[in-house]
């Protein structure tokens, strides 16, 4: 499921962190491009199950990646610090619509955002298996 988010979050980040005013950020293409790190993935199976942080799980070379959202619609992931082998790093696509963003072709509702980061969240619609992905800044 970790390399299925990080193929699939291209994701969600480069650009300028909000640099107009660093205590308002608003939901648009231009504040939500950053670099962007992950700090946890939560996970449900289905909508009755507990919901886990998986990311103390993926390996430390995934950890430290950076997640750029660019200009144009580039989606730059970077394999930074501990490097992987072979690297992970690779780039994709993004595009924001009200309060969802697309990466790589998969949508993820936006919500907690902030100057700080932001929540994502993508819901299998066959399964209802859920992924809740936060990012700072």
């Amino acid at each position: 499921m970790k390399k299925i988010f990080l193929f699939a979050l291209v994701a969600v980040l480069s650009g300028t962190s909000c640099k107009k005013d660093k205590n308002e950020c608003k939901l648009n293409s231009e504040d939500i491009m950053d670099t962007y790190s992950v700090t946890h993935v939560y996970e449900k199976a289905n909508a009755s199950a507990t919901e886990v942080d998986v990311f103390p799980t993926w390996d430390q070379c995934e950890r430290d990646d950076t997640y750029d959202f660019s200009g144009g619609g580039v989606y730059i992931v970077t394999d930074v610090g501990n490097l992987c082998s072979p690297n992970n790093s690779f780039t994709g696509t993004w595009a924001l619509s009200g309060n969802n963003i697309t990466v790589n072709g998969v949508t993820y509702a936006i919500s907690n955002y902030s100057c700080s980061g932001m929540t994502l969240t993508t819901t299998n619609a066959t399964t209802g298996a859920t992924q809740r992905v936060v990012m700072v800044r």
